[in-house]
């Protein structure tokens, strides 16, 4: 897995994984008066994967959590150029691990 450098905890945390490729994406993020004012990703190595979540991070932060999820994974790919067609059904898993954040529990 991958890790960019999160500092502190994280209020809410997202999981989504996909057992046929064995691909999984853990995003962490903070929400303060309505804005996503921080938001970061572990993900497993694979260069498309990784493409799509720092594209959402980018994307996300500086959102209200309704902006983000108005977010779907046909943004991520269309953004990206390059990618092979089988590999961009990947742009569903840092979409679903947003969604599983914005709906955990703020801890």
């Amino acid at each position: 897995m991958r890790r960019r450098h999160w500092k502190g905890p994280a209020h809410r945390k997202g999981v989504a994984h996909d057992p046929d490729e064995d691909l999984t994406v853990v995003l962490y993020l903070d929400i303060q008066d309505w804005t996503i004012i921080r938001i970061d990703y572990q993900a497993t190595t694979c260069a498309t994967l990784l493409a799509y979540c720092e594209l959402l991070v980018n994307l996300a932060a500086g959102k209200s959590p309704q902006e983000a999820l108005a977010l779907t994974d046909s943004d991520l790919a269309e953004r990206v150029r390059g990618v092979p067609l089988q590999r961009r059904s990947r742009a569903a898993l840092p979409i679903a691990a947003l969604r599983a954040a914005l709906d955990s529990p703020q801890s």
